[in-house]
């Protein structure tokens, strides 16, 4: 019981710690256990912020405690990372904000840069706008979704899915709005 309880009290110190280390609006995480991460869950891996798909532990064997497997996609490049630690590692677990916007144009590139697909113009819900990038492996996907939803029904506005974690910010989905209620 008594070991619990220090367990308890370590684990606040180090997400208090996390609160007055992470100073920077942008960079905001917490510590955790590795044993208290979930499927669905995010974690930082190599510092980049992933939404973990898959996740398994080994025993505990005679060089020390069980490792825990994790698989996780990166929530902006789609990229596959794995990585293993034991379970009483500590890793950093980010913030990652979900809100929807509702879309007023597309801002394309003039240039002749391939590399970028161009940018959301979207309303927030406090009635300013900005510009939002577009997540880089659904690019072309998003663009098409967003002009298809534009030329099929101008009855309902199109909505934005925007994440936020670390520093960095992307429209990941767009779909159209329908009346609540029916």
């Amino acid at each position: 019981m008594a070991s619990s309880r220090r367990s308890k009290a370590v684990h606040s110190e180090i997400k208090m710690e996390t609160a007055a280390d992470s100073a920077d609006e942008g960079l905001r995480y917490d510590n955790v256990r590795c044993s208290e991460l979930r499927v669905k869950g995010f974690v930082l891996i190599g510092g980049r912020p992933c939404k973990i798909v898959e996740m398994s532990s080994s025993k505990t064997g005679k060089h020390g405690s069980c490792k825990i497997h994790l698989v996780a996609i990166d929530v902006f490049t789609g990229k596959k990372r794995v990585t293993a630690n034991t379970s009483s590692d500590v890793v950093q677990v980010p913030l990652v904000e979900k809100r929807e916007c509702q879309l007023v144009r597309i801002v394309m590139n003039n240039d002749d840069d391939s590399r970028d697909p161009g940018q959301l113009l979207v309303a927030e819900k406090s009635g300013s706008t900005a510009t939002v990038g577009l997540c880089p492996d659904k690019a072309a996907q998003l663009l098409e979704a967003t002009r298809h939803c534009i030329r099929d029904d101008n009855e309902y506005p199109v909505i934005v899915t925007v994440m936020s974690a670390m520093g960095e910010e992307a429209a990941v989905a767009v779909r159209r709005a329908r009346e609540r209620g029916k």
